[in-house]
């Protein structure tokens, strides 16, 4: 088949290889955003388990008498609590949290009231360049006591 007088060979096309390159150019960028979204949801799950090991930590401070007699058993169990909600979580390394029951100047505070503060230094999957090697996630939380 003729076009123009030059031979027309439909499996020779100056377009060959045209898909192969696209594909080189386009795959390292989707691969870089699947591994930032997994990151950023990686982050928001360990944001969510700070939350809910602060809160259950704040239950327990407020539900349980703490006395001279009894506080390094108080402050133990209450840092089990809040620990219990990492088990078994992926990239969790005990040592960067954090759990403290001192009051926070900041937050006015009454005889009747507990505030509980968690920290987790949160390493992201992948060291992104111009962003922070940790990342400090903070919750605190201020229950009532609920004992006389």
């Amino acid at each position: 088949m003729q076009r123009l007088g030059i031979p027309f060979n439909v499996t020779s096309r100056p377009r060959d290889g045209v898909a192969t390159i696209e594909m080189a150019i386009v795959l390292p960028v989707l691969i870089t955003l699947a591994i930032l979204v997994i990151d950023v949801g990686h982050l928001g799950y360990f944001s969510y388990a700070v939350s809910n090991a602060t809160r259950s930590a704040a239950v327990y401070a407020s539900t349980n008498r703490r006395t001279e007699v009894n506080m390094a058993r108080w402050q133990s169990e209450l840092e089990s609590i809040a620990r219990a909600e990492f088990n078994g979580m992926n990239g969790y390394e005990a040592s960067r949290l954090s759990i403290a029951t001192t009051p926070d100047p900041t937050v006015k505070m009454t005889a009747n009231e507990y505030s509980v503060t968690c920290r987790y230094q949160y390493r992201p999957i992948i060291s992104w360049p111009g962003s922070a090697s940790t990342i400090l996630i903070e919750r605190t939380s201020v229950f009532p006591s609920h004992h006389e």
